[in-house]
């Protein structure tokens, strides 16, 4: 099962609960030996779930609209920070293979 880091406080937000099909970008290292993060703009959370487990990647996030947009995505930069289980970056994900986030 990959691993979801999406905030749970981002899924209660009222544009995403409200909205029957909410959108944002979703971010996903494939395997825990990507170097990249590859990026799903204007995807539904539930459509993007589905395909990150579908396709059984390592680690997963969904960053909702009101808490960035797909510019703001690709301008922050991740640097490999040390994480444990999330990176403090919305655009972040934390390889927990290695603890750095990408």
């Amino acid at each position: 099962m990959p691993d979801n880091q999406t905030p749970d406080e981002w899924l209660r937000l009222p544009s995403v609960v409200n909205n029957p099909a909410p959108r944002g970008t979703g971010l996903f290292l494939a395997s825990s030996e990507s170097g990249e993060k590859a990026i799903s703009e204007g995807i539904v959370y539930d459509d993007f779930v589905g395909m990150c487990v579908q396709n059984n990647y390592f680690v997963f996030k969904w960053v909702p609209y009101e808490i960035a947009s797909p510019e703001e995505i690709n301008q922050i930069q991740c640097g490999g920070d040390r994480c444990a289980k999330s990176c403090i970056k919305s655009a972040c994900l934390c390889n927990t293979a290695i603890g750095r986030c990408r």
